[in-house]
């Protein structure tokens, strides 16, 4: 059992302590986000600017809009990559190099990303092609939420919650929303963000899959990128999750 022996009553305790950092007021108006990772990533934001005015009302659960690449969009940005989960590593690998080049920032997983160690979510993959059936562009618009409706749940747990259109976001799409959100991630000791859209192996099996991407805060080190095993359970632990208008 990895949530470990604690009565519930004092866990319950312990998960409603952790929250956003009061930096973090909510999801910055959409066509700054866009334009924000259009610059920093290089990517054309027309598409997405235009579509802005055509959005639905926010999905039940979301916290609201949120800005994230494309598969077209790292389609241009490694126009030599044929294969989609080695394009999606690329792809993750610049935006951690992004956040790096920002803020203090470790990546406690450099050089594991490309060993076929990492791959998306057959569910968030799906979910993410409809999604871009309406949405053409380097950009894509998302309803999400950064946590705290599944706090203090496992990975697995999380998934098994999820509502109706709802999914996994992958460590390239919370990535990307730190780029545009770095105040989500400020200080120690308020809630991590769980990736419950990739899956990761870091065990000794070639499917040993049973982890999952993490972003934490460090009060020494500042952010970091790392695994959890799926089956853990935090008061501090937050997936972040999508939904399908």
């Amino acid at each position: 059992m990895f949530s470990g022996s604690k009565n519930k009553k004092t866990m319950r305790t312990e998960i409603l302590e952790y929250g956003y950092p009061v930096e973090y007021q909510g999801p910055k108006p959409i066509e700054e986000q866009i334009k924000t990772l259009a610059v920093v990533l290089d990517l054309d934001p027309s598409s997405a600017l235009s579509y802005v005015d055509q959005l639905p009302v926010v999905p039940g659960g979301a916290e609201g809009w949120f800005a994230i690449p494309s598969d077209e969009g790292l389609k241009k940005l490694f126009p030599t990559v044929d294969d989609d989960t080695k394009r999606y590593h690329s792809g993750l690998e610049l935006v951690l190099a992004k956040i790096a080049s920002m803020r203090p920032f470790t990546d406690l997983k450099k050089d594991e990303l490309g060993l076929g160690r990492l791959r998306p979510h057959a569910l968030t993959q799906q979910a993410l092609k409809a999604i871009a059936k309406t949405q053409p562009g380097d950009i894509l618009i998302v309803g999400a939420q950064l946590g705290l409706r599944h706090r203090g749940c496992s990975i697995s747990q999380a998934r098994e919650r999820f509502g109706h259109k709802e999914f996994g976001l992958g460590a390239l799409a919370v990535g990307s929303m730190l780029l545009t959100h770095p105040d989500r991630l400020t200080i120690n000791g308020k809630l991590e963000m769980n990736c419950p859209g990739d899956e990761f192996n870091d065990g000794p099996g070639v499917n040993d899959f049973h982890y999952a991407p993490t972003f934490d805060f460090d009060y020494q080190t500042g952010a970091d990128f790392d695994v959890d095993h799926i089956e853990v359970s935090y008061g501090f632990s937050g997936p972040v999750s999508g939904f399908i208008p």
